[in-house]
This record gives C-alpha cells, structure tokens and sequence, in this order.
C-alpha cells in the first residue's frame, strides 16, 4: 500500500517488521513473553485446552457464551431482545394519569382494586377503627356503624399496631403519626384520597416512635410533602397514589433518628422538586412507578430539579443514605432520573428512561452519582438487569466511589440541547476531591449512543463481555467512539481500562481510543469501525500519548477486523502485541512519531512490542504483521 514520507522524519522506517521495532530502528523484545498457546491468533485457549474466538467467554462446559446479556441472564419482567441486549416488558405507551405498569405487565392498571363495600377489602379485626367523612350521625365512636369522620382521629384513637379503615372520600388533612405504630389503610387508591394543607411538615408524617406503621392504599396529594418519615424504621408504603403535591412526593429523612422505609405497587407522579429524597436514612422500592416529576413552581426553589429520586448521606449527623429500586419504572422526569450525591444505590431489575432537560437547560441524565462536597462522602452503585434508553446528555454519569453493572442495557442517549454528548457511561474522577472512580462492567450491552458509549477520564473501568455497539457521532460530525480514555483534566491523573471478552463494534471514528493512559485488551474483538461523516479516521484501536502523559497498551488474543483506516494506530506510545488477528483493514498496524495533537505537535518514538503469534491480512491472505508510518493524522482529543 502506498504511503507518504514526512522530511522531518530522519530516521524513521517507514514499513517495519513487528519484531518490537521503535521509530528509532531499535528491537525491543520482552524477556519473558507470555505462553504462545495452540490457537489460532484472535482466538485463546480454555481451561479445558480448546479454543474460543474474541469476543467470547469461555464456559465451563467448553462452549464459547458471545458478549452481550445472554437470555438467562434477563431479569423477571425482561425478555431477550435477539441483539445481544435485553427488553421491558412492558405497555407499548406510557400509562395515563394514576395508571401504572412495572416490568412484566402488558397493560395499564389502576394502583389498587376497590373492593366491595364500605372498605373495601381491607381486613377486619377486633381494634379496627373505621374512618367515613361521609358519616353525618354526630356519635363517632369508631365502628364501623358509627365510624370517625377524620382520618386523625381515627388514628389518635388506635391502639398499638392497630388498622385505621377509611372509606371513600376526599379528606384534606394533614395526618401526624408517633409514638405508636398504626395501620392506615385506605378502600382504594382511586376512592380515599388525603389532601395536605400545607400547613405541617406533610399530608401524611410519621414521625419517631412509630416504627412498623403502615400507610396502604391511598391517593396523597395536596400542599407541600405528600409523605414524609423520620425517626421510625420498617415503615411500609404500600399500593398509594402520590401525586401532584407541590413538594416532595416522597420524604424520608433521618433528622429525628434512624429512618427505613419500604415503598412497593406504588405511583408517584407529578410531584415537584424531587419525586422520592432519602437524606441519611434507607429507603426500598419495589414494583413502582416514579415518573412526571416537576420542576418547582413557586418560593425559593422555583424552576429547580425535577429529579425521579435523589439520595444523600446526611452531613450533620453522620448517616449514611441508601437507595435500592427493584422491579420498578423510573421515566420522564427532569434533569436527573435517579441522583447519589454520597449515598449508595441499588438498581435492580429497573427500566430508567425518557429523563428530560430541564427548562434551564439541565442535563436530563438517567443515573447520576457523585461525591458530597460538604461530607467528603462518595455515591456508590450497583446496578443489575436494569434498561437505561432515551436518556439524554449521559446514561449513566459517575464520578468518584465505586460502580459495579451487570446485565444491564444502555442504549439511545440522546445530545443535550446544544447537540453535544450524549455517551452511554461516563465515568470520571470526582470534581470535588479529584478521587478517581472505579467502575466494573459486566455482560452489558452499550448501543446506540452519541459521541462515546464508555468514556473513561482520571478512574479504572474494567469491562468484560459486554457489546459496545454503533455510537455515532455529536452535533459537530466528530467522535462517536465505543470506548474513549483521558487523563483527568485537573490533575493528570492517567486512566487505565482492562477490557477482556467483549465485543467494540460498529462505532465511529475509533472504536477503542487510548490518549496519554493504560490499557489492556484481552480476548476482544473490535469489528467494523467507520469512518467520520469527511471520510477521515476510523481506526479499529488509537493509542496515543500526550505531551504529559504516556500512553501504553497490551492487546492479547484478540482480533481487529474492517476497520475503515486502521487497525491499530500508535501516535509516540508503546503497543504490545501477543495473537492478534488484523482483519481486512486497508493499514494493518500505523506508528507515527511526529503528530499534531492538543494544539503542538508532539514528537515521541512509538514502539511495538512483539510477543508472537500476530497475523494480518485479509481473508486467506495472511502474513506475519509488519508496521507502516503513513503520515496518519491523530483523532481529535476527547472533548
């Protein structure tokens, strides 16, 4: 293949075996290359001695499992989607107001069933104590005959653990329970609603003492918070309506002690600020939907947030705040669909979609976890068969604290407003303390995104069987990589990725990108990597080193195939080879030492390191790889 020479390249060969070869004509072996194997280069040995292609992982039975979700490995409630991914079963448009499904469910519900009769199906017990606005006899005792006509009373009236009926009706309280824990049930969501005043800390507040209450079946709306618990712990939320408050939807807080709640076959829409906050205390929701929520309308917050959930260790008293969403739907809210700010969370289970910008611009992330500045606290992840989609600006962005994702989808994120990003993961140092993010990424899939699907700056990611699949590019016709690492901007601090048994294909422009950090690719496949809109670009792996930061790389028993310029690209960095496959790309192997890059031009020798096996070629046509300096241009640096 014809390539050009550059007059300031003094010494540089410009076809070079792959025998370690530097810019500089020297030979750089290591001492002690790794075991060579029996398979064929793109391929590595098993356990069990056979051989699995990249892009594999090898099983115990001796099968080769693909990269991707596998269809065992789709939660209840998801089904595979044929591509490597899994789906929501779920309606085919969003449900109306005070309508829901969780995943597994085909159609729109009402939150609860009414039953028959006065209450319903509510149980009937010796302490019942019966609640009908209605009731006009003026002798309230509390029966069902002579039932209380407030809520309040009804709850005053209760002994320990006992049920609190409530018949259907509009009863604009604001309920107050503590000091003992009672039952409060309503007839149905749809009959039996609580409208909150405003004039307390909620409609409805369970405060300390009352630990084990219940609140079920009820609509909750009004003035200010619709719930709001602190002080008690094992409090059940159960099959409410929470909707339209004018505050937080859901409160839980551990300013008057420690604080858990259970919230499950729940709706909470159209409520303000925040749709559920857990501030020092524990919260779990199961089988729900948290959607709609709005920017504030009025006071002080006006035209804030809108986030689905938000969670946070407490910075005054030292507790540590915890969020776990199971089985649940989290889909058109604002700025932020769930956001950990030194609090942990636990997605399971979950679709997270359709979070939308906010009126100022805002974001419109799916999942948001960052450092607290005020308590040094980081948020920490754990995400498990859940379906990120429709997200804009970042799918999921992390920085400091630690992420671990399996089976989970990250697909179609979409720009912000100005067009730009719109990466699947984003996982960076913290712009607080700088601490670096450590992430692990399991058997994903990661599709269909903007500008990067995994974009690594200043943290450790390791990856492993999981499908990078058809980023494009950002409103600026550029980038549009599977995988891009930096260093962290503030403080240099280099990135390093491992990236084992996964599949990086059909994305733009690069579909690994290594600038100025370490990697190491192992029994991967990188397939299919295109060129920019121009026609420039579209290396299957860049590796690239900065004027302050080195870069380095190991690829193993891997294979690179129909990348659109080149294979690899080396740029002044050093790149270690051991059974590479080089497939049908029009350069196999490009080192440059003297390169354009973050407005100089650098100049460093490249090396390429052999540890044997490597082929390249096309088709039947394969050879021993050799090294060409064809006056590249590097890809543009990471925004």
């Amino acid at each position: 293949m014809a390539h050009t020479s550059w007059p300031w390249w003094s010494s540089l060969c410009l076809v070079l075996p792959l025998f370690g070869c530097t810019s500089e004509g020297e030979t750089k072996r290591p001492t002690e290359p790794p075991p060579s194997g029996s398979c064929e280069p793109g391929e590595y040995q098993t356990e069990g001695g056979g051989c699995c292609p990249a892009g594999t992982t090898a099983l115990d039975d001796g099968s080769c499992q693909p990269a991707g979700i596998a269809a065992e490995l789709c939660h209840e409630g998801f089904i595979s989607d044929g591509e490597q991914g899994c789906e929501a079963v779920l309606p085919a448009e969003s449900c109306g107001v005070g309508e829901m499904a969780v995943p597994g469910e085909t159609s729109c519900r009402a939150v609860a069933p009414c039953g028959s009769g006065a209450w319903g199906d509510i149980p009937v017990e010796p302490d019942t104590h019966y609640v009908d606005g209605s009731y006009a006899g003026g002798d309230s005792d509390g029966s069902s005959a002579k039932p209380w006509t407030t809520i309040q009373e009804g709850i005053d009236e209760a002994g320990q653990g006992a049920i609190v009926a409530v018949a259907a009706g509009s009863y604009g309280e604001d309920l107050y329970i503590t000091g003992k824990p009672v039952r409060l049930w309503g007839r149905c969501p749809a009959m039996v609603e609580v409208v909150g005043t405003g004039a307390e800390f909620g409609a409805i507040f369970v405060h300390d003492g009352a630990a084990q209450s219940q609140i079920r079946a009820l609509a909750i709306t009004g003035a200010g918070p619709a719930v709001v618990v602190s002080g008690s712990t094992d409090v059940l939320l159960d099959s409410l309506w929470i909707h339209d408050s004018t505050h937080v939807g859901v409160d839980v807080e551990s300013v008057y002690g420690p604080t858990s709640v259970l919230l499950q076959h729940s709706l909470v829409e159209r409520s303000q600020l925040v749709g559920v906050l857990v501030v020092g205390a524990e919260l779990t929701m199961e089988r729900s939907v948290l959607r709609t929520t709005l920017q504030s309308t009025s006071g002080s917050n006006a035209g804030q947030f809108g986030f689905g959930a938000s969670v946070e260790d407490d910075a005054v008293n030292g507790a540590d705040g915890s969020l776990t969403i199971r089985g649940s739907l989290v889909e058109q809210n604002v700025g932020i669909g769930v956001y950990a700010v030194g609090g942990s969370v636990v997605l399971e289970s979950t679709v997270l979609r359709d979070t939308l910008v906010g009126t100022q611009g805002a974001h419109g992330r799916g999942l948001v976890l960052e450092e607290n500045d005020s308590s040094g606290k980081r948020g920490d992840g754990v995400v498990s068969g859940c379906v990120f989609t429709d997200n804009r600006e970042h799918g999921l962005a992390f920085s400091a604290g630690s992420l671990a994702m399996t089976a989970t989808v990250v697909r179609d994120t979409a720009p912000d407003p100005q067009g730009f990003f719109g990466r699947g993961i984003n996982v960076q140092a913290s712009s607080i303390s700088a601490t670096p993010a450590t992430a692990a990424i399991s058997h994903c899939l990661i599709d269909g995104n903007r500008e990067a699907g995994l974009f690594v700056s200043g943290s450790d990611v390791t990856v492993e069987g999981t499908v990078v699949r058809r980023t494009t590019p950002d409103i600026t016709s550029s980038y549009g990589r599977g995988i891009s690492t930096r260093p962290f901007p503030a403080t240099g601090r280099r990135s390093a990725l491992w990236l084992t048994t996964s599949v990086i294909t059909e994305n733009t422009d690069v579909g690994v990108f290594v600038g100025g950090s370490d990697a190491t690719i192992d029994r991967t496949a990188v397939l299919d990597t295109l060129a920019l809109p121009d026609g420039t670009a579209g290396d299957g792996i860049t590796l690239i080193s900065r004027l302050d930061s080195f870069a380095a790389m190991q690829v193993i028993d891997s294979q690179v195939a129909r990348a659109a310029r080149a294979g690899l690209s080396n740029f002044g960095s050093t790149l270690t080879l051991q059974r590479v496959h080089v497939d049908c790309c029009p350069v196999a192997l490009n080192g440059e030492q003297d390169y354009p890059y973050l407005a100089t031009i650098v100049s460093l020798p490249f090396t390429f390191q052999d540890w044997e096996g490597n082929l390249c070629g096309c088709g039947p046509d394969q050879a021993p790889c050799q090294v060409l300096s064809s006056g590249l241009a590097p890809p543009l640096p990471p925004l």
